[in-house]
């Protein structure tokens, strides 16, 4: 799954250099109504000094797959963001509040703890359930169709292209209504 998710970034955002290292992320936190991820903002301008990123203004990457975490910068903003739910230290909040078992929800507590998704995505043994509101995408992901595993935070939402959209035989027009809004 991990390959697959590489992939998929690697192809939307293009190659990016060797990732730079990761600070220690106990009691870091990851809010998916307001986008924040470690005091800094998807898609909202990186500031000097953020603890990432050494030069904001630079294509650059974060990641540490012991931390389940890694996090992406472009045009001196930040991209992205994916969380591996097993593995990343920190807490996942949805307007400050704590999702403390986000990690065990099904796709029927993901929507009665989130709202009910914008698109849903079967493939296989893998359920991807879409939050759109026009801006950030948020993607969580249900391997082996069980238990949420992976989120993803991204600027430049997948569905805004036609093409994505009809690879995922979606037939929503874009941009989506607030429904699939996480708040």
């Amino acid at each position: 799954m991990k390959k697959i998710i590489d992939s998929l970034l690697a192809g939307i955002l293009g190659h990016r250099e060797k990732p730079l290292p990761c600070p220690p992320l106990a009691g870091s936190r990851v809010d998916l109504a307001t986008y924040h991820c470690c005091g800094m903002s998807v898609g909202a301008p990186l500031q000097a000094g953020n603890g990432f990123f050494p030069d904001p203004s630079r294509e650059q990457t974060v990641k540490d797959e012991k931390q389940g975490f890694e996090i992406g910068a472009q045009d001196g903003v930040l991209d992205y963001a994916v969380i591996d739910l097993e593995l990343f230290p920190g807490t996942v909040t949805r307007n400050g509040t704590p999702l403390p078992h986000l990690r065990y929800w099904d796709e029927c507590a993901a929507a009665a703890g989130l709202g009910e998704p914008w698109w849903r995505d079967e493939d296989g043994d893998e359920v991807l359930l879409f939050y759109e509101d026009g801006n950030i995408e948020t993607q969580i992901e249900f391997p082996g169709k069980k238990t949420a595993r992976f989120i993803t935070l991204m600027r430049n939402p997948l569905m805004a292209d036609a093409a994505q959209r009809q690879a995922y035989a979606c037939d929503k027009p874009w941009p989506p209504r607030r429904e699939g809004e996480i708040t």
